[in-house]
């Protein structure tokens, strides 16, 4: 909560704290900006820290390292087919724009420390059906790390409570 009296002056203002907020404010700092991050409860993480963890992320170079072939092309060939009839949502512009961006948010982030891992064999959800489609995977998912790691702000963080169809096979650190 916030005291009564309370000011902050900020560049950039972010209402709410989870995955794509925190990418904001890194991306605010290495812009010489000042971002502040609000949360309307006590944890942070918002409903980026109930999913299931992982990223769908076509053509990473994550793949790339590992040799499992990827392209543009090839992703944008599923997307149409699994977006088809979404409407504006999905237009052609935001597919293009994710999957252009997409592999250069994954890489910034690693640049930045994230630790992915690749989920070989976690297969694009179609790709028997629909073509363009990777048997090997798309999906990028965080490496697990000791929570004791971050002291005092891990009592901070919102922690899933239930269950969730996850890899268990997550390398540490």
């Amino acid at each position: 909560m916030v005291e009564p009296g309370f000011e902050e002056s900020c560049d950039l203002l972010i209402i709410g704290s989870g995955g794509a907020s925190i990418c904001a404010a890194l991306l605010a700092k290495d812009a010489g900006a000042e971002p502040l991050i609000i949360e309307k409860t006590d944890k942070l993480g918002g409903s980026t820290a109930l999913s299931g963890g992982v990223v769908w992320v076509p053509n990473n170079s994550l793949m790339k390292r590992e040799g499992v072939e990827d392209s543009f092309e090839k992703a944008w060939t599923y997307l149409e087919a699994c977006s088809a009839g979404a409407g504006a949502a999905a237009s052609p512009e935001r597919r293009r724009a994710f999957l252009e961006q997409a592999p250069r948010v994954a890489d910034y982030l690693e640049a930045k420390g994230m630790k992915w891992y690749r989920s070989d064999g976690w297969s694009d959800y179609h790709e028997n059906e629909l073509p363009g489609g990777v048997a090997r995977g798309r999906t990028l998912e965080a490496k697990t790390f000791d929570l004791k790691e971050l002291g005092e702000w891990s009592k901070r963080l919102r922690l899933r409570d239930v269950d969730v169809p996850v890899n268990t096979r997550s390398p540490r650190g």
